[in-house]
């Protein structure tokens, strides 16, 4: 086996990883806002925290990869994201919930950009369309983290318990996974290039501006899906996961499906019509108001935004005089602010009003990355793939 292609599968791996990681805490959320009595205005406001560690890691990654590369940081990120895992269900007051939620962000993020900077590598490498795939196997690991808390859910394990009882799991499929990496593209004449907010206005910020809708949406899938869920009538504990799990089951496809469809069309038409479908899928659902209806909705949202984030990744990865890791961790951190914005300003939404009209910000958002398409992915600055062989 050639080394991209022993690369592909390892970088695989860590995305499955990832996936995995996240997952656990996200079907734990309900369970720990219960234990510490949190409203739903507080739960938001404590998962602003995360929102700030993720985005002041950003920066410190981008110079960590210019000066390591991104095998050594996605190596060591990687650990360092299974061990804080159970760190906000072990706090034992709601006051410390926001610092240990920070520290969580701030994993979870230098994980993220430095596994989607190795990533633009192997898919340099190998000379053929892999991201989507990439991100398939985030959504398979979000799926089988899920699974792996709505049976701790069910089992009635404490989220303390739980979590670190898959630690040695977690730490040595770490161990595997991030071995065989490959080393850095070369980069433009100064590692970590800065990101000038006038002269990349449109490469970069344009991209930046999709990923904060979609991912907001992301976040919000994620960190309300199972609370929404589990507040239908009729819906169990246990099953409260199954919104998460349904959303992560249509990533995945539409993942796994990505890479062969960049191959027939242009990637702007990719990320309009799945912003769209994401709209109009979730509002319908939304309106239904009943557990059809929402797991419906949730398929939609997770078809449409499966390709769009890997696929503003490589664009971002390209940028022309800016160093990869740079331009991926300056959309990444525009995208990260909304997926970690959303969920603490629809739980404030919620609080006013109802869960149910804050998520339909979602669609809405969801619209607005559509419109966005036809200026910052033109048809003209299109990097749509040939298919391989």
């Amino acid at each position: 086996m050639t080394a991209p292609a022993r690369a592909r599968w390892r970088v695989s791996a860590i995305f499955l990883l990832h996936g995995v990681i996240v997952s656990n805490w996200l079907t734990r959320i309900p369970a720990v806002q219960q234990k510490l009595g949190l409203p739903a205005g507080g739960l938001g406001f404590a998962l602003l925290f995360t929102t700030a560690g993720a985005l002041c890691s950003m920066p410190v990654t981008s110079r960590l990869i210019g000066r390591f590369h991104s095998a050594a940081v996605t190596r060591l990120s990687s650990f360092a994201f299974c061990v804080v895992l159970p760190l906000p269900a072990v706090v034992p007051k709601a006051v410390l919930l926001g610092p240990a939620l920070f520290v969580f962000g701030w994993a979870a993020a230098t994980m993220d950009v430095s596994m989607n900077t190795q990533a633009v590598v192997v898919e340099h490498a190998l000379g053929k369309p892999v991201m989507t795939s990439f991100h398939a196997l985030f959504s398979i690991g979000g799926m089988i983290g899920s699974v792996m808390g709505g049976v701790a859910a069910a089992l009635k394990l404490s989220p303390p318990v739980h979590l670190v009882l898959v630690l040695p799991l977690l730490l040595g499929s770490t161990a595997y996974a991030t071995r065989h990496l490959l080393p850095d593209l070369a980069a433009p004449a100064v590692p970590g290039i800065p990101i000038h907010w006038t002269r990349h206005l449109a490469s970069v910020w344009g991209l930046g501006a999709i990923a904060f809708c979609v991912l907001m949406g992301e976040g919000a899938m994620a960190d309300w899906g199972a609370v929404y869920v589990g507040g239908l009538p009729g819906v169990s504990p246990g099953f409260a996961a199954a919104g998460y799990a349904v959303f992560s089951i249509a990533m995945a496809v539409g993942r796994l499906l990505g890479d062969h469809i960049r191959t027939r069309l242009p990637e702007a038409v990719i990320v309009r019509r799945g912003a769209v479908l994401a709209s109009a899928g979730l509002f319908a659902g939304l309106a239904h108001g009943a557990l059809p209806g929402a797991l419906a909705g949730f398929a939609c949202a997770g078809l449409g935004f499966s390709t769009i984030f890997p696929i503003l990744t490589l664009r971002a990865g390209r940028v022309s005089g800016v160093a990869p890791q740079a331009g991926i961790a300056a959309v990444t951190a525009i995208g990260y602010s909304g997926f970690l914005m959303g969920p603490p300003l629809i739980g404030l939404l919620a609080q006013l009003s109802s869960l149910r009209l804050g998520l339909c910000l979602i669609p809405l958002l969801s619209a607005i990355a559509a419109v966005l398409t036809r200026t910052a992915l033109t048809p003209v600055t299109d990097l749509r793939l040939a298919p391989s062989g």
